[in-house]
């Protein structure tokens, strides 16, 4: 994947060195992170969108977020960590992260193309994927560690201690929909633990595994209110309204 440098490309990896804090070399993964799918980026006739970096970028930043928090937190559980690490790489939170990095100056997209949240958040997760390819794990960590150290992934925000389950009964109260959270124990290898169900209008929506069953029914409470800030509630309650007609 050649392409000719122009003055623009050297503006616009000189730009991207500041926001990274250091040279990227191949430009062209840059340009593809940046890239909607509204508006692709055409290179030696081949459309490239963010779509794939973007699902690179998510896989980098979960193990990232694993590495940072199991050395800044040596004395945490495994559940509590787990609940610390969706917090920092939740979709609300990338979304936060990239408005203060200003992510969208360097978006490509269609005019019509309204710039929601997710739209800031999916382009940071591909921007990761992007400086993996482009140079390595420790460039991804490097780049992470610029935004813990200059306070633009407050600690305050990712560790803070949220009852998710209240949260998730809350929203099942007010958005009417069928809330069942069920918890079994399973025994692997010798240890105890807790797995709990979420099933919405009875259907299976997210799971959680922890040694404690709070703490169990917390993380699936936590993903199921990831799930649902792009899912449409409405849609559960209209299906689930037909099969009960049957």
């Amino acid at each position: 994947m050649l392409f000719r440098r122009s003055k623009e490309d050297k503006i616009f990896k000189q730009r991207l060195k500041k926001t990274l804090s250091f040279s990227p070399r191949n430009i062209l993964l840059y340009k593809i992170a940046f890239s909607h799918r509204t508006k692709p980026f055409i290179n030696n006739g081949k459309e490239y969108t963010n779509e794939t970096l973007e699902f690179l970028g998510d896989a980098v930043l979960n193990l990232i977020a694993a590495n940072y928090l199991k050395s800044k937190f040596p004395s945490k559980t495994e559940g509590d960590l787990s609940i610390m690490r969706s917090n920092l790489v939740s979709r609300k939170q990338l979304n936060i992260i990239a408005k203060r990095l200003h992510i969208v100056k360097f978006l490509s997209k269609s005019k019509y193309t309204y710039i929601h949240n997710n739209i800031q958040g999916n382009t940071l997760e591909a921007l990761f994927g992007a400086i993996f390819l482009d140079r390595g794990y420790n460039y991804a960590e490097k780049f992470f560690f610029s935004l813990t150290n200059n306070n633009l992934i407050p600690e305050n925000e990712y560790t803070e201690n949220k009852n998710y389950k209240s949260l998730l009964l809350e929203k099942s109260s007010k958005e009417k929909f069928k809330l069942e959270i069920i918890s079994t124990k399973k025994h692997i290898n010798g240890n105890t633990f807790f797995k709990s169900f979420i099933f919405v209008n009875k259907m299976l929506f997210a799971e959680g595994l922890a040694k404690r069953k709070k703490l169990s029914e917390q993380i699936a409470s936590q993903r199921a209110l990831k799930i649902f800030e792009n899912y449409d509630t409405d849609k559960i309650n209209i299906r689930n309204k037909r099969n009960n007609r049957r």
